[in-house]
């Protein structure tokens, strides 16, 4: 059977969140990156939104593992089971038989891709091209990254924040930073811990987070508060809190410094030219952390440049990675034709 009449599908796996695309069909799975596994036994007993409901609610018979760890691949076998699952689920099949784009941090290096490309062909995909995170964002973005134009993009994901400047199809300079949505998420949890003596759950943090989180504190902000339930240190048993926004500001305030500092250090060797450009077309800001309440003016105040916040600020790097697979079928076609 030619190569192009298989399967097409896209892949971009986070650290918290795995989606798949396929062909002309738009998102088919979106899922946490999770698998629960029975301690000892690597036995898997759930993944996705079924391990996430797992999270502090089993006994230490078992254990919920990310396998993917700050945008980088933790523990291959685990990635492989996942990526199964997830593959089977969005192609309702439970043969596996595709071909896949999927991207990849920038910083990966030849030997985690290799190892990456024959995980994929041992679980059935017999062809994949990889793809670079910061490129497949910037085409989710719509941008136009073949122009000999300086564009700038930053992702603020949850296990990492990378800031890079494409032109010429071709990331100029980018730099990471290991500070994502759920570095803030912990960062409120000690907080909380320790100035309201109570212990909360990671999720009941990225609620205060959503619901509270600003990167800028306002004096209007002094009124907003949120109760929120957990463990009380002092006495071991079940309390409750009200959290003021000024806590959670404070909580978070150190990693929004960290990520504009990541972006400072993006200008530190580029051309004058390039700097120009990017005054003019602005920071192009997007990852789900993005969407965190002022961020952008934030940012625009702190480095002077315009910033353009995403539609859809979670997609954008799985909508680049589909639009990858056009160019994929023909290569698929070249090479079939190459074989007659």
């Amino acid at each position: 059977m030619a190569l192009f009449g298989k399967q097409l599908i896209a892949i971009d796996m986070g650290t918290t969140n795995t989606l798949i695309a396929i062909h002309k069909k738009g998102i088919a799975l979106r899922e946490p990156s999770l698998i629960a596994v029975k301690k000892g036994t690597n036995e898997v007993v759930a993944f996705g939104e079924v391990a996430l409901e797992l999270v502090g609610r089993v006994s230490d018979e078992y254990e919920v593992i990310r396998p993917i760890q700050q945008g980088v691949i933790d523990n291959f076998q685990l990635t492989k089971r996942m990526l199964t699952e997830y593959i089977k689920k969005a192609l309702k099949t439970n043969r596996i038989h595709c071909e896949a784009v999927i991207s990849v941090p920038s910083n990966i290096t030849k030997v985690e891709r290799k190892a990456l490309v024959d995980a994929l062909r041992e679980i059935g995909i017999f062809r994949a091209m990889i793809a670079d995170e910061m490129i497949v964002s910037a085409l989710g973005l719509e941008l136009d990254i073949t122009k000999p134009l300086g564009q700038m993009v930053l992702n603020v994901g949850g296990g990492k924040s990378s800031a890079g400047i494409i032109s010429y199809d071709a990331i100029i300079q980018q730099q990471t930073v290991n500070i994502g949505g759920d570095n803030l998420d912990l960062a409120i949890a000690d907080r909380v811990r320790d100035h309201y003596n109570l212990i909360i759950s990671q999720e009941t943090a990225e609620k205060l987070k959503q619901s509270l989180g600003t990167a800028s504190y306002e004096e209007m902000d002094a009124q907003d508060s949120m109760e929120v339930s957990g463990l009380s240190v002092a006495t071991g048993v079940p309390s409750t809190a009200n959290v003021t926004v000024k806590i959670v500001h404070e909580a978070i305030e150190r990693q929004i410094e960290h990520i504009i500092k990541v972006c400072k250090k993006v200008f530190e060797t580029i051309q004058p030219e390039l700097a120009s450009d990017v005054l003019e077309t602005g920071i192009y800001l997007t990852g789900g952390t993005g969407l965190l309440r002022r961020l952008p003016e934030r940012l625009e105040r702190e480095l002077g440049l315009p910033v353009i916040l995403s539609k859809q600020p979670f997609d954008d790097p799985i909508v680049g990675t589909e639009k990858l697979l056009q160019d994929l079928r023909v290569e698929s076609k070249r090479i079939e034709r190459s074989r007659r």
